[in-house]
């Protein structure tokens, strides 16, 4: 993994678990560098600095705390599956070019989010995110299929909250904009 991923990845899970930003917790650029060169997990590094600062985590979506629990693989798998609506933007455009396999077309069908159309049409916030509410489709969060079976929508302003993937997301994002 690269360096800049690395850092993005430690930097997603602090702020989903623990509602902190990377530059609130000391974490230095060095020793991020050389957690990335020894092979350390991100979810090790997370782990450390939560004990070193006394972080609480909690889950910000459902409002629940687990003060000593810690970060796991399974926490890195899903952090690294939501960092980046960006990067599947990307792909999604080098597919298009036909510069590229059809993984990332396969991954915009298959990731979710949450969708409201009158908000999307009125200013672009059309889209939920965990840690900021209704926003652009860049900072929604993505969600897999189970999560939406368990999932509750959450209010949006005019009622119209749905499910939709990705791929239909950044479409009508295409629309609105």
């Amino acid at each position: 993994m690269e360096f800049k991923q690395y850092k993005e990845l430690v930097a997603q899970l602090l702020r989903h678990h623990y509602g902190q930003r990377l530059e609130q917790t000391g974490l230095t650029d060095q020793a991020l560098s050389d957690a990335c060169v020894a092979g350390i997990p991100a979810f090790a590094i997370v782990n450390q600095q939560a004990v070193a600062a006394d972080l609480k985590r909690t889950d910000l979506a459902r409002g629940i705390a687990y003060p000593r629990a810690p970060l796991g693989k399974a926490d890195e798998y899903w952090a690294t599956l939501r960092l980046s609506v960006q990067t599947v933007r990307a792909g999604l455009s080098i597919v298009r070019a036909g510069m590229a396999p059809l993984d990332w077309e396969s991954f915009a069908d298959t990731s979710l989010v949450i969708c409201s159309d009158k908000a999307a049409e009125d200013d672009g916030h059309g889209f939920w995110s965990n840690d900021d509410g209704w926003t652009v489709v860049e900072n929604a969060t993505l969600f897999t299929e189970a999560e939406r079976e368990k999932l509750s929508l959450p209010n949006s302003p005019c009622e119209d909250a749905r499910w939709i993937t990705l791929a239909q997301a950044l479409a009508l994002q295409e629309v609105h904009a």
